[in-house]
Order: structure tokens, then C-alpha cells, then sequence
């Protein structure tokens, strides 16, 4: 398949008057956008089965806009000029039995292209170039066992790409039981009790649990 377009957006309330941090200044953005992909579905024996979708886009933007850290550490939307976002996607789910595997990965590289910056040709802050991730899922009758690791690629902090965070891997595991009028579901998240931040000097939990009962209270 193949689909292509344009699109022209305005600055949103908050973009513009957000406490501290709104900018009345921004332009409103426009991009012409393009993607390409093939889709693939295979069955072997009708017992496993195989979905495959690949995709490349590409991105040529103005005016962008961006919410980035400043210098007093207050997160601000700014206009970039010129961008350019190319990347691809790929997409896998596979079963056998009562087996499911769902697999996402994602390339992003979010360039800034505008000549007078001195980012030219860096890489978006906190837009990882690698994203992945794999679920595996066990069902038999009521219950379901599941296992989700995902990855985040290195994340530049600044515009000029001279800071940076570390890639990092967590892994979550679930366990679901469906009875006939409730819904029991544990959870076991950060597994490994991996340190990490999203945003730069932020730490994020270590491991933790999650326990939740819902009472399903109808007649059919």
C-alpha cells in the first residue's frame, strides 16, 4: 500500500499559554507525509498462523513544533524551522495453540534540518532512533500468563545532541484468571528492577507489584 498527504496544524492552547512554559510566539506547522508497506498473512495447518506488516514513512515538515527543555530546565514548544522524520516500522503476530507472540519495532530518525540553527542535522532530544518490543502470551481455559519486554534506545537531551541518556531494557509480567463473575490480575512490573529515566534526573520506580479484582455484576 501506499498513501500520501498534507497537513497543516495551529498551536494548541497549551502550546501557546501553558504555565511557565507556553510560547504565544509559535507558528502554525505543516508537513507533506508519505508512507509505503506490505502486509503479509500466512496460516500453516490452520494451527499457526503469521502476520507481517512493514512500513517506511517519510516526513518533510515546517514550522514544526517541539516541546523541548530549556536552559532554566522548563519544558517550552518551539518552531523548528525544518524537519525531516524518515523511519520504518515492522509489526509481527504469530500463533501456535494456545501460544501468541506480538512483536513491534520501531527506526525514527528525526532530523532537524533548518540551515541557521546550529542543530542542523541532529537528532530530535528524546526521540530514540531504536523502539521495540515483544509480547508473549500463554493462555489455557481462564488463565493467561503474559511476558512483555521492551527497549528504548539512546535519547539525545539536547538540541545539539551533546548530552545524552542511556538505552534501557524493562521487562513486565502479568497473570490474568477470568472466572465467571470476577477478573483476578496480577502484576509484576520492572522485573529485573531495571534503573532508568524517561526524562533526564527523573528516576522511574524499580520493581513493583499490581494486584486487581473486578467484579463483573450482570445477568446475561
Amino acid at each position: 500500500y501506499f498513501n500520501a498527504g498534507s497537513l497543516h496544524a495551529y498551536p494548541t492552547l497549551n502550546d501557546k499559554y501553558w504555565y511557565l512554559g507556553g510560547n504565544p510566539d509559535l507558528k502554525p506547522e505543516s508537513a507533506i507525509t508519505s508512507e509505503a508497506g506490505i502486509n503479509i498473512l500466512h496460516f500453516f495447518n490452520r494451527v499457526f498462523s503469521t502476520d507481517i506488516n512493514m512500513s517506511m514513512y517519510h516526513i518533510k515538515a515546517t514550522n514544526w513544533i517541539s516541546w523541548q527543555p530549556s536552559a532554566s530546565a522548563v519544558w517550552q514548544p518551539i518552531n523548528i524551522m525544518k524537519l525531516n522524520n524518515t523511519g520504518a516500522e515492522i509489526n509481527v503476530k504469530s500463533g501456535y495453540k494456545k501460544t501468541k507472540i506480538l512483536l513491534n519495532y520501531s527506526l525514527t530518525n528525526a532530523i532537524n534540518k533548518s540551515e541557521s540553527s546550529s542543530a542542523y542535522g541532529k537528532q530530535l532530544p528524546y526521540t530514540p532512533r531504536h523502539n521495540g518490543n515483544i509480547q508473549f502470551i500463554y493462555s489455557k481455559k481462564k488463565l493467561a500468563v503474559i511476558v512483555n519486554p521492551f527497549y528504548t534506545g539512546l535519547r539525545f537531551t539536547d538540541a545539539l545532541n551533546s548530552e545524552s541518556m542511556s538505552s534501557y531494557l524493562l521487562v513486565n509480567t502479568a497473570m490474568n484468571y477470568m472466572g465467571k463473575w470476577f477478573s483476578l490480575n496480577f502484576r509484576i512490573n520492572n522485573l529485573l528492577n531495571t534503573s532508568y529515566q524517561s526524562i533526564q534526573y527523573y528516576a522511574m520506580p524499580g520493581r513493583y507489584f499490581e494486584l486487581s479484582l473486578t467484579i463483573n455484576n450482570y445477568k446475561k
